[in-house]
Protein backbone atom coordinates (compact mmCIF):
# COMPACT_ATOMS: atom_id res chain seq x y z
CA UNK A 1 0.00 0.00 0.00
CA UNK A 2 1.45 3.36 -1.04
CA UNK A 3 0.02 6.20 1.12
CA UNK A 4 0.59 9.02 -1.07
CA UNK A 5 -0.68 11.57 1.98
CA UNK A 6 2.37 10.21 3.96
CA UNK A 7 5.32 10.87 1.79
CA UNK A 8 4.14 8.44 -0.60
CA UNK A 9 5.24 5.84 2.33
CA UNK A 10 5.16 2.26 1.23
CA UNK A 11 3.62 0.01 3.66
CA UNK A 12 3.71 -3.93 2.83
CA UNK A 13 1.66 -6.50 3.63
CA UNK A 14 1.23 -10.33 3.27
CA UNK A 15 -2.02 -11.01 1.46
CA UNK A 16 -3.78 -12.93 -1.05
CA UNK A 17 -6.43 -11.31 -2.31
CA UNK A 18 -6.50 -10.61 -6.35
CA UNK A 19 -7.50 -6.85 -5.77
CA UNK A 20 -7.41 -3.88 -3.25
CA UNK A 21 -9.29 -0.65 -3.00
CA UNK A 22 -8.52 1.88 -0.54
CA UNK A 23 -11.11 4.23 1.16
CA UNK A 24 -10.57 7.84 -0.63
CA UNK A 25 -11.11 9.30 2.96
CA UNK A 26 -10.09 7.05 5.81
CA UNK A 27 -7.27 4.77 5.57
CA UNK A 28 -9.13 1.78 4.97
CA UNK A 29 -8.64 -0.86 2.70
CA UNK A 30 -10.89 -3.27 1.49
CA UNK A 31 -9.58 -6.98 -0.56
CA UNK A 32 -11.46 -8.92 -2.94
CA UNK A 33 -10.24 -12.27 -3.60
CA UNK A 34 -11.27 -16.04 -4.51
CA UNK A 35 -11.32 -19.38 -2.02
CA UNK A 36 -10.17 -22.54 -4.39
CA UNK A 37 -13.02 -24.52 -4.78
CA UNK A 38 -16.08 -21.74 -3.07
CA UNK A 39 -17.79 -20.40 -6.12
CA UNK A 40 -17.94 -16.24 -6.14
CA UNK A 41 -15.68 -13.51 -4.13
CA UNK A 42 -15.06 -12.73 -0.76
CA UNK A 43 -14.34 -9.50 0.51
CA UNK A 44 -12.33 -8.38 3.52
CA UNK A 45 -11.97 -4.51 5.06
CA UNK A 46 -9.47 -3.65 7.27
CA UNK A 47 -8.83 -0.54 9.50
CA UNK A 48 -5.29 0.44 9.26
CA UNK A 49 -5.02 2.75 11.48
CA UNK A 50 -6.68 0.23 14.08
CA UNK A 51 -5.83 -2.76 12.43
CA UNK A 52 -9.27 -3.99 12.75
CA UNK A 53 -11.29 -5.75 10.66
CA UNK A 54 -14.51 -4.60 9.93
CA UNK A 55 -15.78 -7.44 8.13
CA UNK A 56 -16.13 -10.49 6.02
CA UNK A 57 -18.42 -11.18 3.09
CA UNK A 58 -18.62 -14.12 0.98
CA UNK A 59 -20.81 -13.28 -2.07
CA UNK A 60 -21.91 -16.42 -3.72
CA UNK A 61 -21.69 -14.75 -6.98
CA UNK A 62 -17.89 -13.09 -8.70
CA UNK A 63 -17.94 -9.63 -7.70
CA UNK A 64 -17.80 -7.88 -11.60
CA UNK A 65 -17.58 -4.28 -10.18
CA UNK A 66 -16.50 -2.60 -6.96
CA UNK A 67 -16.27 1.18 -5.81
CA UNK A 68 -16.59 2.90 -1.78
CA UNK A 69 -19.66 5.41 -2.54
CA UNK A 70 -19.53 7.02 0.54
CA UNK A 71 -17.01 7.33 3.26
CA UNK A 72 -17.91 3.99 4.97
CA UNK A 73 -20.33 2.27 2.64
CA UNK A 74 -19.05 -0.13 0.07
CA UNK A 75 -21.02 -0.61 -3.35
CA UNK A 76 -20.46 -4.75 -4.66
CA UNK A 77 -21.56 -5.89 -7.74
CA UNK A 78 -21.59 -9.31 -8.79
CA UNK A 79 -23.11 -11.07 -11.71
CA UNK A 80 -26.05 -11.28 -10.92
CA UNK A 81 -27.17 -8.68 -7.54
CA UNK A 82 -26.42 -5.51 -6.45
CA UNK A 83 -24.78 -4.81 -2.71
CA UNK A 84 -24.35 -1.76 -0.56
CA UNK A 85 -22.12 -2.58 2.92
CA UNK A 86 -22.64 0.17 5.57
CA UNK A 87 -19.39 -0.67 7.43
CA UNK A 88 -20.73 2.22 10.16
CA UNK A 89 -22.42 -0.60 11.64
CA UNK A 90 -20.48 -3.14 13.70
CA UNK A 91 -20.88 -6.97 12.31
CA UNK A 92 -22.99 -6.00 9.37
CA UNK A 93 -23.11 -7.82 6.05
CA UNK A 94 -23.89 -6.28 2.59
CA UNK A 95 -27.62 -5.50 1.49
CA UNK A 96 -28.91 -6.56 -1.22
CA UNK A 97 -30.35 -3.91 -3.03
CA UNK A 98 -31.42 -5.08 -6.05
CA UNK A 99 -31.16 -8.02 -8.52
CA UNK A 100 -29.38 -7.00 -12.26
CA UNK A 101 -31.88 -8.09 -14.92
CA UNK A 102 -32.39 -7.21 -18.20
CA UNK A 103 -29.74 -4.42 -19.68
CA UNK A 104 -27.68 -4.29 -16.54
CA UNK A 105 -27.79 -8.28 -16.25
CA UNK A 106 -25.45 -8.00 -19.57
CA UNK A 107 -21.69 -8.26 -19.18
CA UNK A 108 -20.65 -4.84 -20.42
CA UNK A 109 -23.02 -3.42 -18.41
CA UNK A 110 -21.29 -2.29 -14.43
Amino acid sequence: VIDMHNGNAVNRRPMKAEASLMNPVDNIMALKGSTEGTPGNFVQVFNLDSKEKLGVFQCPTNIVFWRWIAPRILALIGDSDVFHWNLNVANSQPEKIFQRAGKLAETATQ
